[in-house]
């Protein structure tokens, strides 16, 4: 199944499943994306066990795990595109990550309709807190997309500590680590929206594990501190960079612990409520990551993480390696409804 197929999916299991079993009532919906992360990057999924994921791989044990998840494109913006549209980014114009400041005009269209608006005019009060990067103009805005809260960053990449997010319509500065100051306020939506008479939708799309990976919290860190020598998938691969792909393995792995552990709190908010019964968790990424498999690093629009990388050619500068390979095209994913 791909990202583009689960919102339509979703749409008519939510509403038939909510007419036939609970004919009064609508569920929440808890919708968890997070950024860059790997299919390999949970305890569940890791194949060489350095991932920690207690949190993640409870939602995975205890809800639907969805093994064969794919994205259309593994690159942020298009692959976004298509999991609120269920529209290929090409149908949308969005063929790459979206530049800020080189293409301060692009967005999604107004025309093509996101899911996050069929659930506000259903009645649901919608927010989003995290990344959008499906545009920056104002008529790209999430609120002028579903969504009848925003926190976060339009763009696509800031940094991990003291970030400026906006917020109420300003961008202000927060001090702090980007991964807990997220959670913060999700727990802030969850906690209002629970003192509502309707039903929520609460969109979490996490920076991490972006990078630049550090700093994370000391807890988040401590397992992959010095000595850890994390195992890595192919260590004889030609020329690869074996001691950056360690230390960058480590590094990614402790940002994957952040948001983990902040599930864990989200969860717990949940629980705390009484509305943990009612509430449909959908948990995935935006695409894969790869991090030394077939000798290179990052997602589609992939680089070489070897001594000697190959010569440029007349399309591919040097260092890079444009891919579809099954690591960055494949995501976790995992549905979680308890009543």
């Amino acid at each position: 199944m791909s990202l583009r197929k689960i919102a339509l999916a979703l749409l008519v299991v939510l509403f038939v499943a909510a007419g036939q079993v609970r004919a009064a009532e609508r569920p929440n919906i808890l919708f968890i994306l997070t950024d860059d992360q790997a299919p390999w990057a949970t305890g569940v999924t890791d194949p060489l066990d350095n991932a920690i994921t207690p949190h993640m791989d409870r939602l995975m044990r205890t809800g639907a795990q969805l093994t064969n998840c794919y994205t259309p494109t593994p690159v942020c913006s298009p692959s976004r595109t298509s999991l609120m549209t269920s529209r290929y980014g090409t149908e949308a114009g969005i063929t790459d990550w979206i530049h800020p400041r080189k293409e301060k005009q692009l967005g999604v269209d107004p025309q093509f309709v996101m899911w996050s608006e069929l659930l506000n005019e259903a009645g649901y009060h919608t927010g989003l807190v995290g990344k959008w990067h499906l545009g920056i103009q104002d008529r790209h805005h999430p609120t002028n997309n579903g969504f009848d809260y925003f926190m976060g960053h339009r763009a696509g990449g800031w940094r991990p500590k003291d970030p400026r997010l906006e917020k109420d319509g300003e961008y202000q500065k927060f001090e702090g680590l980007n991964t807990d100051i997220l959670a913060d306020h999700a727990l802030g939506f969850l906690e209002r929206a629970a003192e509502k008479d309707e039903p929520f939708l609460l969109c979490w799309n996490t920076r991490a594990p972006h990078r630049r990976w550090l700093p994370v919290a000391d807890p988040d860190w401590a397992p992959y501190a010095d000595p850890y020598n994390p195992v890595i998938p192919n260590p004889d691969y030609p020329k690869l960079d074996v001691k950056r792909v360690k230390r960058w393995t480590r590094e990614y792995l402790a940002s994957v612990r952040g948001v983990d552990r902040n599930i864990g709190r989200v969860m717990d908010k949940l629980e705390q409520l009484g509305v943990s019964e009612d509430t449909v968790v959908i948990f995935t990424s935006d695409h894969g990551y790869a991090m030394g498999h077939n000798g290179t690093w990052h997602k589609g629009n992939g680089h070489w993480i070897l001594k000697d990388p190959p010569p440029a050619t007349e399309n591919i500068p040097r260092g890079q390696r444009p891919n579809m390979w099954d690591l960055n095209i494949r995501v976790p994913a995992a549905i979680r409804w308890p009543g």
